[in-house]
């Protein structure tokens, strides 16, 4: 078996490997398969209440995310924090293509463990730090070379960014 936690994609994973093969969407209310349209890649787009990206639903005067309650409604309670759309579709709702996974482990798959450059990247880490940093050293030389060979229009610069007035 392997391990989630070092890896730069979600694992590879067939169905009925974690759920149980029957999960259809016949087995939902009407209510749910009004607002749901199959794909021929067995996605189930959710087709109303969008929001960020993830579809929402009011169910028993509670609002929900629209792919966590049909998954509590086809397999059970979530046993993780998070749900992974394996898919990389956010409308999607089909159980079989979500992963129960950890915060951590959501970040990795959808950042990364590695930048663009190939520099190691923490788990809670949206940009690389070494990334950054090497893009915070040039905005500085570019702000020195500024001051340097402008030193008007760089104090301009400096007083509007603090929201000053200019004297004359």
């Amino acid at each position: 078996m392997t391990t989630h936690t070092d890896v730069d994609r979600p694992p590879e994973r067939r169905v009925g490997q974690f759920l149980p093969s029957s999960v259809r969407l016949t087995d939902l209310p009407d209510k749910f398969q009004e607002r749901i349209m199959p794909t021929l890649d067995g996605c189930w787009l959710w087709m109303t209440g969008v929001s960020s990206g993830y579809g929402h639903f009011e169910w028993k005067g509670k609002h929900n995310v629209a792919h966590r309650l049909v998954y509590e409604l086809l397999v059970g309670s979530i046993p993780r924090p998070e749900l992974h759309h394996l898919c990389g579709q956010k409308i999607c709702v089909n159980p079989l293509h979500l992963l129960p996974v950890t915060h951590k482990e959501n970040m990795q798959f959808r950042y990364g463990t590695k930048c663009n450059w190939g520099h190691p990247r923490l788990p809670d880490e949206r940009h690389c730090m070494k990334c950054q940093h090497q893009r915070d050293r040039a905005a500085s030389r570019a702000v020195r070379e500024v001051a340097h060979n402008h030193p008007d229009e760089y104090h301009t610069l400096y007083e509007y960014h603090l929201g000053l007035e200019r004297t004359k």
